[in-house]
């Protein structure tokens, strides 16, 4: 019999970001790379961020089509609303895999318990912010990469060596 890989993800969009006010600048590859490191599988992508963030960026919306939204409210709104699916969403207890964006020791222990399910761990995280709680229950760990901060170029006709 054929098993078809379901792969569950999860990201903790202002995780991955940095912070919220990062978000703007940052959710577009954040999106790419969370494509390019899950592929092609049947997915569910559920992503989350607070209300700042929605402010700072309303087409988010439109860049995470492929993906669906929960809002988070107050202090770590998103991360709780994130691991109220992880905990309670049919989809997430039925998958192969978990793939958790996000950092966050806040989802340790629901990650060990669809561990102990036997889905498959996977967090992917910026270098130097996962937790060591988290760590310990991934089966892999993957890192988004280092984004650069630099604005593009300037995209104008002018001359710009005849400044030098």
């Amino acid at each position: 019999m054929i098993q078809i890989e379901r792969t569950i993800v999860i990201v903790d969009l202002e995780n991955a970001c940095g912070g919220a006010h990062m978000v703007p600048t940052l959710h577009k590859p954040v999106h790419q790379a969370v494509n390019c490191l899950v592929g092609v599988d049947p997915r569910l992508i559920i992503y989350s961020t607070g209300p700042k963030a929605i402010g700072l960026c309303p087409d988010m919306w439109f860049e995470w089509h492929d993906a669906r939204f929960v809002l988070g409210h107050g202090l770590n709104g998103a991360d709780n609303a994130l691991i109220e699916v992880i905990r309670h969403e049919p989809a997430a207890s039925r998958s192969t895999r978990l793939v958790l964006v996000s950092g966050d020791h806040a989802f340790a222990e629901p990650v060990a318990e669809l561990k102990a399910q036997g889905i498959r761990t996977t967090v992917v995280s910026r270098p130097g912010s996962l937790s060591k709680e988290l760590a310990q229950h991934a089966d892999q760990i993957c890192w988004l990469p280092e984004f650069s901060l630099t604005p593009n170029p300037p995209t104008s006709s002018h001359n710009y060596e005849e400044a030098a």
